[in-house]
């Protein structure tokens, strides 16, 4: 977080022992002192970004102004613009998902490839 400034929330989701809940185990600022302890977690293959990324095994960029976007508002993240998932994989497993939310859109792409290489 401190190094990609340009993100203003970071979380880890990894998956249960069943597979098919992803539940969040870090997650920085107040938001995520308080998503963690209400152990806040994501159904595989809902319709989220954490559920899409971990049912697909691929990155997932919504922006929440698009029409039909996958992006679910959270209120406790109530400035996210553009929300960015990545598979955490053991092999071709999947364990889990990076998630970060910007405030911004723009030129985040440029600051994403870096994590879907």
């Amino acid at each position: 977080h401190e190094n990609y400034p340009q993100f203003y929330h970071g979380q880890v989701f990894l998956l249960d022992d069943s597979g098919r809940r992803a539940q969040l185990i870090s997650s920085t600022g107040e938001a995520g002192r308080a998503l963690i302890q209400n152990r806040h977690s994501i159904g595989v293959g809902s319709e989220s970004v954490i559920g899409q990324t971990t049912l697909r095994n691929t990155h997932i960029i919504s922006r929440s102004t698009d029409e039909g976007a996958i992006h679910k508002r959270n209120e406790l993240l109530p400035d996210t613009i553009l929300e960015a998932a990545f598979p955490l994989r053991v092999g071709d497993q999947v364990i889990g998902a990076l998630d970060l939310q910007s405030k911004s859109a723009q030129d985040l792409h440029l600051h994403l490839s870096i994590f879907s290489k």
